[in-house]
């Protein structure tokens, strides 16, 4: 009867173990067919990226006489920043100056005129213009200055330098001379430099 009993247990153990190996077969199998699948969705991938990247590098040859024109552009654009500048600057100045002649123009009263006009010192210190005229008399000199400094645009300050009576024909005429001190035009740098220290 011992014998009987050892006999069944060794077969149970045996189907036990075989149990445990056909468990194991199964699990190896698994991971194998996982891993198969892993590297080959990797390898897909990687085709398909290749594949990509050589479209991408096909466009980009296409593009690239385009972008060559694109920088060359670009290049010439900053060779002439300095003289677009420059040719800004000259158009506002011109401007200005056309803007003040004209308000000239403007003030000067009836029966007065202008025989010179000049401008002294530079532009960086600081201009005056200097005004010569003749009027019919001393109010209209100072109805000339009067006017001048109401262009304050143009001007910050206007002051007689002389004025002088003469008689023409049984006439009395007023020889004058203003010098009226041109007003510094506001840049936006300045502006904005101003403004930042107004606010520190």
């Amino acid at each position: 009867m011992a014998n009987i009993n050892l006999i069944s247990a060794r077969r149970a153990e045996r189907v036990r173990l075989t149990k445990i190996v056909r468990a194991l077969m199964v699990s190896i199998v698994g991971t194998g067919v996982l891993s198969a699948g892993a590297v080959t969705y990797m390898l897909t991938a990687q085709i398909l990226a290749a594949g990509e990247l050589k479209n991408t590098e096909a466009r980009l040859a296409q593009l690239r006489p385009i972008l060559d024109e694109i920088e060359s552009a670009e290049r010439e654009r900053a060779d002439l920043q300095p003289k677009l500048t420059t040719l800004s600057q000259a158009q506002q100045k011109s401007s200005r100056w056309n803007g003040v002649m004209d308000g000239l123009k403007r003030v000067i009263p009836e029966g007065t005129w202008l025989t010179s006009v000049s401008v002294e010192g530079a532009a960086d210190t600081g201009q005056t213009m200097k005004v010569n005229g003749i009027t019919v008399n001393q109010s209209r000199v100072g109805e000339t200055m009067y006017r001048l400094t109401q262009q304050s645009d143009y001007y910050s300050k206007v002051d007689l330098r002389y004025t002088r009576t003469t008689k023409v024909e049984n006439q009395d005429n007023v020889e004058f001379e203003l010098a009226a001190q041109l007003a510094q035009p506001q840049t936006e740098g300045k502006q904005e430099g101003s403004n930042a220290t107004k606010t520190n």
